[in-house]
């Protein structure tokens, strides 16, 4: 797994910005879509009240896309060297 987990970051890191943001969009609507689904395992699997569950998705889903439409100002605002990683 740790193994898998190395290759797959060593492909991520090449992927370009609007591929990115794309998958983030794309997660946020798999989150969206299996909403009642999460919530239900939450409340079954961690003993989460069902309106804490909603919320805790909800607020995932606004990151994804504060995130896949922020970053690009975000990043022009910060020069980041990044090395050999």
């Amino acid at each position: 797994a740790i193994e898998a987990s190395s290759e797959a970051q060593e492909h991520w890191r090449r992927v370009n910005y609007p591929t990115r943001a794309e998958c983030v969009r794309v997660f946020a609507e798999a989150l969206k879509g299996a909403r009642i689904t999460l919530a239900e395992l939450m409340v079954h699997e961690m003993g989460k009240p069902i309106r804490e569950a909603y919320s805790e998705i909800d607020k995932s889903i606004a990151s994804c896309h504060t995130l896949s439409e922020k970053f690009p100002d975000w990043l022009s605002q910060h020069n980041y060297d990044a090395g050999n990683g």
